[in-house]
């Protein structure tokens, strides 16, 4: 028994062949490797797709154009690149080639020309086959018996899927094409949403197109899918029924909710026994109960949406009156609620209003809180607005001031030597200089002192140019003393300047008087600053020679004159060589000092520490024969007096001693630091000796004895 040629499938490439899915979407099955694959294999690639292959660019089709995309630069066009177009040209026609050549045993028909396969892969049971459960592949001579075409269910069931072997891997091969021939049996035997699947099994299971699917769970499968689009159905004829009824079920209750007979919170019973005409409703109710139920429910959403605006709209409603009310009373920060509402309850506006009457004490409180908020934020707003209206006129008072000042500076009755209280005394009739008396922020007073360090700088700068250009006085350096007058002082600024003959100093000449006055008055200062400070300098020299030549004496009797007053009588030009002799460092000190001191100011103040040192040494030799002279007068008395001490008890005598002992440490210690202030600068030289005029004689030998131990 032989078949037709047309009734088998074509001859596959090495096992492959080719399928399309429901969706029109082609594949290719193996049947030996029971895989199949999106993309096409390579035995069935012809030498123009293999070649294009092993490039970076692929090939893609928009409706009938086709474009080109490099998978590398992502570069695409819609013309054949020049790169594939010379290997396309160098590629043999595949007309040309022999038919033995042909992959495809002698037909010259190519790859992608070849026939459809549209029936089961080889190995699938045909339906036709005998219901004897026998799964041997369909023999050739299955091919006179009826033939349903369905497409291939890809991977075979027999096998693990093992998926596509391309970019498409991640999608599954479409699920086999006897679904439609399934579902189209259970129409043809009329099956419904009541049917069971017992029930349906004893009505298919003799006709053929029940294996259209192979496995029984996929006729399961497929069953319940096809009862539930039957329930879907159903359920949209039974709601397109009740759309249709619903208007009039509508229309019979109207009047009812709007005398307010229905409303939202009856269930669909109590609607019932309110409604005059139930014929619409035992119409739906006759589609279905639970159709009829949700109409009602529809209508009652609505209504409780209506309830609802209409209770917003009272609220917003009332609220706004309500704050309108408020306004009324003129409330302020400080009112209370307790008041206000005390205020609205006895108002005329709120005894006629029934729906104000209504509102809510928390949108009454509510509303209240809003609006004391409102005023404080508009007073807060206020007080920003005066504080910076405040600052700005601050800040205008404080330019005035300034300008004022530079005025002032400018006009010449403001210098470096001015005074606060000179330019108050001039400026204090002005009212914005009462104004700004008060304000925060930099005082006047402060403003003076910015502009006066200006002129100090300026005057500083002045007198260092003044001082270099004296340098170059033709009896250079050019020395100013405190007798010199401001026309010296010009003509030396003129003879330097002349000298000199640089650029800098031009301007000098032509400064004011003014000006030159005060430079004069800053070097004037600076000498006798530097005069006192040479004066301090000798005394306190002065007073460390004088100690070092007490001290001297006191370890040589016989030296300085000794006890012979006759020898400290002598002149200072017959002492000077001597004190000269004794190489003290006191004596030397006159000779290292930081200023530049003549000669003959040094003699002058050496002469003048030994004259006081004389005269104090004659001041102890006097006072050491007055006591002398006084001890044979009162010899009996001072014999008593040493009886008297030599019997006071052992505890009383050194109690006197301790306590004569601590004055004593005292007096030394504050003779020390009054001595320490004088040669740091602190005490002046008058002051100290005011203080040494009151203390006495004792007191200025006591001071001079602590000098010499320091």
């Amino acid at each position: 028994m032989s078949s037709s040629p047309m009734a088998r499938p074509p001859m596959p490439i090495q096992g492959w062949t080719e399928h399309k899915n429901a969706q029109g979407r082609v594949y290719w099955y193996n049947q030996a490797e029971k895989r199949s694959v999106w993309e096409k294999p390579t035995e069935l690639k012809t030498a123009r797709e293999r070649a294009l292959s092993q490039t970076q660019w692929k090939e893609y089709q928009s409706g009938e154009r086709k474009y080109y995309v490099n998978s590398v630069t992502k570069e695409s066009s819609w013309t054949l690149p020049k790169e594939l177009k010379n290997l396309f040209d160098s590629i043999p026609d595949e007309s040309s080639v022999n038919g033995s050549a042909s992959p495809y045993g002698g037909s010259s028909v190519r790859p992608q020309q070849r026939q459809m396969y549209s029936g089961p892969p080889p190995g699938f049971q045909s339906p036709d086959h005998s219901t004897n459960g026998s799964n041997s592949p369909m023999p050739p001579s299955a091919s006179r018996s009826p033939v349903i075409h369905m497409p291939p269910t890809g991977p075979s069931q027999q096998q693990p899927y093992r998926g596509p072997q391309s970019h498409h891997s991640a999608q599954a091969a479409p699920v086999a094409g006897g679904e439609e021939a399934f579902i189209q049996l259970l129409r043809e035997k009329g099956v419904d949403a009541s049917w069971t699947w017992e029930q349906t099994m004893r009505q298919i299971i003799t006709e053929p197109l029940y294996k259209a699917l192979a496995t029984l769970a996929e006729r399961k499968a497929v069953f319940s899918k096809y009862v539930r689009m039957k329930e879907e159905e159903v359920e949209k004829a039974k709601k397109q029924k009740a759309k249709e009824i619903e208007p009039l079920a509508r229309e019979s209750i109207k009047d009812k909710i709007a005398n307010g007979r229905i409303v939202a919170w009856l269930s669909y019973e109590g609607m019932l026994q309110r409604c005059s005409s139930k014929s619409a409703w035992k119409k739906l109710e006759s589609i279905g109960l639970k159709e009829a139920k949700e109409a009602w429910e529809s209508i009652r959403k609505e209504l409780r949406e209506e309830e609802r605006k209409r209770k917003k709209d009272l609220r917003e409603r009332n609220r706004k009156v309500f704050m309108q009310l408020l306004h009324s009373f003129e409330a302020d920060v400080l009112t209370r609620w307790k008041d206000a509402r005390q205020t609205v309850l006895e108002s005329d506006e709120w005894k006629a209003d029934e729906k104000l009457r209504q509102i809510d004490l928390v949108d009454m409180i509510e509303v209240f809180d809003e609006l004391i908020q409102s005023i404080e934020k508009q007073k807060t707003q206020e007080m920003k607005q005066a504080h910076v209206t405040q600052k700005r006129q601050d800040r205008q008072r404080r330019e005035w001031f300034c300008k004022l000042l530079q005025e002032g500076k400018k006009d010449g009755w403001i210098t470096a030597r001015s005074t606060f209280g000179e330019v108050y005394d001039r400026i204090k009739s002005e009212s914005q200089l009462q104004e700004m008396l008060g304000q925060p922020g930099s005082t006047p007073l402060d403003f003076f002192f910015d502009v006066l360090d200006d002129l100090q700088r300026e005057l500083d700068l002045l007198t260092d140019t003044v001082i270099d250009a004296l340098q170059n006085h033709p009896n250079a350096p050019y020395q100013v003393s405190e007798s010199t007058t401001l026309n010296e002082l010009k003509e030396a600024i003129r003879l330097s300047v002349e000298k000199a003959k640089d650029s800098k100093f031009n301007e000098i000449e032509s400064r004011p008087d003014d000006e030159l006055k005060l430079v004069l008055d800053e070097l004037i200062r600076k000498v006798q600053d530097e005069k006192r400070r040479v004066e301090r300098k000798l005394r306190h020299l002065g007073e460390d020679l004088r100690y070092a030549l007490k001290k001297y004496a006191h370890h040589h009797s016989n030296a300085l004159g000794g006890e012979d007053e006759s020898e400290l009588d002598k002149a200072w030009s017959e002492w000077k060589p001597i004190l000269a002799d004794l190489k003290l460092n006191e004596w030397d000190a006159y000779n290292r000092t930081p200023f530049k001191l003549e000669e003959d100011q040094i003699d002058e103040a050496r002469r003048s520490a030994w004259e006081r040192f004389v005269e104090r040494q004659k001041e102890k030799l006097s006072e050491r024969r007055k006591v002398q002279d006084q001890d044979g007068s009162h010899s009996s008395g001072r014999k008593r007096k040493s009886e008297g001490e030599s019997s006071m008890s052992p505890v009383k005598s050194r109690e006197a001693s301790r306590k004569e002992r601590r004055a004593g440490e005292k007096d030394s210690t504050t003779r020390e630091r009054e001595r320490h202030e004088r040669r740091s600068g602190y005490i002046d030289e008058p002051s100290a000796a005011k203080k040494a005029k009151h203390q006495g004689g004792a007191a200025e030998e006591d001071s001079e004895e602590e000098e010499g131990e320091v």
